[in-house]
């Protein structure tokens, strides 16, 4: 064999030999089939309480059948705390119970059967703002390997939250006839000197109209410096807009009528992001980078006929997940909390803050107070 030769079949063997180590299948392993996206699942706990299940699957079927252990793991609920700012504590087992700890899947099939899990309705020895999960981990596995991503699922459970909100058909402005203000007065500390904050609150349109405010928080000089509406002139009436020391922020998702809709803002110095529904909507840079904001005058109106819940003001900037898991609820008492007015009095003219700032706002328009459950029916 020539010395050429000898190259070009040395070199050939060594392709075969990469190509085989490419192109091997890898191994087999099970995992909780809906944690290939995410290792999340929403259940929410109405009065009677709630069911729901949890399944495994294969990446590809055996031809035998394959058992796996599933158990409830704290440790998988610390890790997601810290890793999201988030406070989930864990479910009291005797408020859950499984069907069965073993998933099993059948010879030639790729996914097991569902196990349920029953949860009991939540009652008074549980704190209604604290948010509570089931974490579930994959233990044991006959045969095959766990695959780790995708090993643990939680369930996140919220409660069905019964409560009132308020309503207005009248419609108005922050700035000229808002629904509730509050003004801090002479002598009373202002909300001022806040690099990092949120803005949280509910709202539910019957229609929609051009320029119809829905919040406006004026400044030490008395002018707004934080201001919010739907249907800026010339844009969408269902357009969700915020406009921060004069630069304005449009919503990319259209609100429809008829829904319930949560709006956050964050701002931590360098850009401010507006949230709908938990999810990140927009992201705009910061017009005065580092500008630390003050509000002396608040003010929310009911803009187009619709109602109000859950209003909040933060001094830091929360997480996604923090907006997300806390829509409906939260506790009075939570760290960076400086205002919270749930808007659920059902009677009378003040708006209480649950916080123990006591900013309490003055209702200034007739309003009538109607039940509501959150979650929203959809």
């Amino acid at each position: 064999m020539s010395i050429r030769n000898f190259i070009y079949y040395g070199l050939l063997s060594v392709l075969m030999l990469s190509c085989k180590q490419v192109y091997e299948p890898l191994a087999n392993g099970i995992y909780f089939g809906e944690a290939v996206n995410e290792n999340l699942k929403k259940v929410t706990i109405e009065e009677n309480g709630a069911q729901t299940s949890v399944y495994v699957s294969l990446a590809s079927p055996m031809d035998y059948d394959v058992t796996a252990e599933i158990g409830v793991n704290s440790s998988v609920l610390d890790e997601y705390n810290k890793k999201h700012g988030t406070n989930y504590k864990l479910l009291p087992d005797s408020y859950y119970s499984l069907k069965s700890n073993q998933c099993i899947v059948k010879a030639g099939e790729l996914s097991s059967s569902m196990i349920d899990i029953d949860i009991k309705a939540f009652d008074d020895n549980l704190e209604m703002a604290e948010k509570y999960a089931i974490p579930l981990k994959l233990q044991e596995a006959s045969d095959v390997d766990i695959l780790q991503p995708s090993s643990s699922i939680i369930l996140l459970c919220d409660k069905m939250i019964v409560t009132k909100v308020i309503y207005s058909s009248q419609g108005g402005a922050t700035g000229a006839s808002p629904t509730m203000s509050y003004e801090i007065q002479d002598g009373e500390k202002p909300i001022e000197d806040l690099l990092s904050w949120t803005i949280e609150f509910l709202v539910y349109n019957e229609s929609f109209s051009l320029n119809k405010h829905i919040l406006r928080f004026d400044g030490l000089d008395g002018k707004a410096n934080t201001f919010a509406r739907f249907g800026q002139h010339s844009f969408p009436e269902n357009q969700f807009q915020l406009t921060l020391l004069n630069l304005p922020i449009h919503a990319v998702t259209l609100c429809e009528k008829k829904k319930w809709y949560h709006v956050a803002v964050t701002c931590d110095g360098a850009s401010v992001k507006l949230y709908l529904n938990g999810e990140l909507d927009v992201i705009a840079s910061h017009p005065e980078p580092n500008t630390k904001i003050s509000w002396k005058k608040l003010a929310f109106a009911i803009g187009n006929p619709g109602a109000l819940s859950e209003a909040r003001i933060w001094n830091v900037a929360r997480t996604q997940a923090e907006i997300a898991n806390n829509m409906y609820a939260v506790n009075p008492e939570s760290e960076g909390l400086i205002s919270y007015w749930k808007m659920n009095e059902g009677e009378g003219t003040l708006i209480h803050d649950y916080t123990k700032n006591g900013r309490h706002m003055n209702l200034l328009k007739s309003c009538i107070w109607k039940d509501q459950k959150f979650p929203p029916e959809k």
